[in-house]
């Protein structure tokens, strides 16, 4: 695996597919600082693109330590034509599927994810069955656990047409196939709404995150997100799956607060810990700030 390790040199390049700008896009620094270059891909990654000619960047932000990731490919339609999961899992999402549910607890991202969740959310809404919308559902694991320890109504929204099929079959949740701009459910209102590794995919973070006010319950309505550490993940190595080329970010510390911020969320929880799968996570919870 052939990396270059680069600590002094500055933005020299933009293309269609960047999420880099001139400036941090969240603390405004100007010229985020190149990190790491790589001329192919590192193990583990999935091969969503051609060896040839790959080329790709993670850039660093000089005050916040967010990190950017910066290629030549074309990622936009990965989500949305059935790209994501055809390569990602192929024809194995049954099995992948059955294989992360037997999980104990102990090993489980997702049980131990949902624990955290439902402790949080009893806190506030007691016994009530808060309207929950997980956004990005991936193969619905999370929403598969949550629905076997709560009755809370479940609702489900990913891009992927492949993914949302098989989701659907589970018959555990209300699911909806549609990007989350597309995404309208005639005006419906959640109390909790969760993105689980899903910021990090998409190139305006903090505009995603805003549009989930439309849809939260004003009153007392809970966002929960979780992101890939950056500092973590970077201080042990840049080819961890952190910054992997799906991704468009990982995050610091620093810049998930101010995610929360300028999208319009007070944090009431922000931890960062390291995953039973061996992830660097930070993740936040949040509610609405007063206007």
């Amino acid at each position: 695996m052939e990396v270059n390790n680069i600590e002094d040199r500055s933005k020299p390049f933009l293309n269609s597919s960047s999420s880099i700008l001139d400036i941090c896009s969240f603390c405004g620094t100007k010229a985020p600082r190149l990190r790491h270059e790589f001329f192919e891909a590192p193990d583990g990654e999935t091969h969503f693109v051609g060896i040839d000619n790959y080329h790709r960047s993670i850039y660093q932000c000089t005050s916040c330590n967010h990190f950017y990731m910066d290629s030549n490919f074309d990622l936009d339609k990965l989500y949305t034509e059935g790209n994501y999961s055809d390569k990602t899992y192929g024809d194995m999402l049954s099995h992948r599927f059955k294989t992360i549910t037997e999980y104990p607890y102990e090993q489980s991202d997702n049980k131990q994810r949902v624990n955290r969740v439902m402790s949080f959310l009893q806190k506030v809404f007691g016994n009530n069955h808060p309207r929950c919308l997980d956004v990005g559902g991936g193969i619905g694991v999370f929403g598969y656990e949550l629905s076997k320890n709560t009755n809370w109504p479940i609702s489900i929204i990913e891009p992927d047409p492949s993914l949302s099929r098989f989701i659907k079959s589970q018959n555990f949740a209300s699911v909806f196939n549609s990007s989350f701009d597309d995404f309208t459910e005639n005006g419906a209102i959640f109390d909790f709404i969760s993105l689980n590794k899903v910021l990090e995919h998409v190139k305006n973070p903090i505009k995603m995150l805003q549009q989930t006010k439309k849809f939260l319950n004003p009153n007392n309505g809970i966002i929960y997100i979780e992101l890939p550490d950056g500092e973590e993940a970077f201080s042990n190595s840049p080819l961890r799956e952190e910054f992997f080329i799906e991704h468009f970010h990982a995050f610091s510390f620093t810049s998930a607060s101010i995610l929360l911020d300028k999208s319009g969320f007070k944090p009431l929880v922000q931890k960062r810990l390291k995953e039973p799968s061996g992830k660097y996570t930070i993740f936040s919870f949040g509610s609405l700030c007063p206007n």
